[in-house]
């Protein structure tokens, strides 16, 4: 039997660094080649799913839904990512396996293409050609990049994280994921033992402001091994 498989987009934020493109458009409905990115992402992966969930926020009455429906994140201005993420969670045990896709990003079905092949819980699409286009769009690439390294297993073990050197970094998260039922279970499991707001002083988000790529390391420090 085929398994039962569902896309989240995550499309609560704002934006801001692409002002004033933002200013009364969602970022993830700015159009590339005439079409919106979230438009093309939902598009494409209709052939690969059975449902998508588009969780908004900002401006989350403009957002293309495809055949799928929205889930709003109210607390978007003061939440990140995973918080976003479990809009939806009343909808994860439905599935066998669940994509995860940040709303204002571009790729091609061939990259879905690898990401459905993979059999692993833990799915992450990496990028290992990021550094051109980061020197076009920063002097500094380190000042946007981020850690992401792998081990002699080729296993995700470092991730989100800062760096001296680019020489620490193998490639980039790009905000595109697969995780299956099992997968899911342990990212809930995280996020509950999690505390709700942050101690005073303390440099670990708590699970309202926690990055994917925080929750991803998290998955990794309890010994799951993490396939790019």
């Amino acid at each position: 039997m085929n398994n039962k498989k569902l896309l989240i987009s995550l499309c609560a934020g704002r934006g801001s660094r692409l002002t004033p493109l933002t200013d009364s458009t969602h970022k993830s409905m700015i159009t590339l080649s005439g079409i919106p990115i979230l438009q093309n992402q939902i598009d494409i992966f209709s052939a690969y799913v059975s449902d998508n969930i588009v969780v908004g926020g900002h401006l989350s009455d403009t957002l293309y839904l495809g055949q799928g429906s929205l889930t709003v994140n109210a607390d978007y201005m003061s939440t990140n990512m995973v918080y976003s993420l479990m809009c939806a969670r009343e909808r994860f045990s439905d599935y066998d396996e669940i994509y995860i896709s940040y709303g204002d990003i571009i790729y091609n079905e061939n990259v879905i293409q690898s990401l459905e092949s993979s059999d692993k819980d833990f799915s992450i699409v990496v990028d290992e050609g990021w550094l051109d286009y980061w020197r076009k769009r920063f002097s500094d690439p380190l000042s946007d990049a981020e850690s992401l390294k792998l081990d002699n297993n080729n296993l995700i073990v470092d991730i989100g994280n800062k760096v001296a050197s680019v020489d620490d970094i193998q490639a980039q998260y790009i905000g595109l994921m697969k995780f299956s039922r099992y997968a899911m279970s342990i990212i809930s499991d995280i996020y509950d033992a999690m505390a709700v707001v942050s101690d005073e002083g303390s440099s670990v988000r708590s699970r309202t402001n926690m990055y994917m790529t925080d929750l991803i390391q998290r998955v990794i420090a309890r010994g799951h091994d993490v396939h790019p």
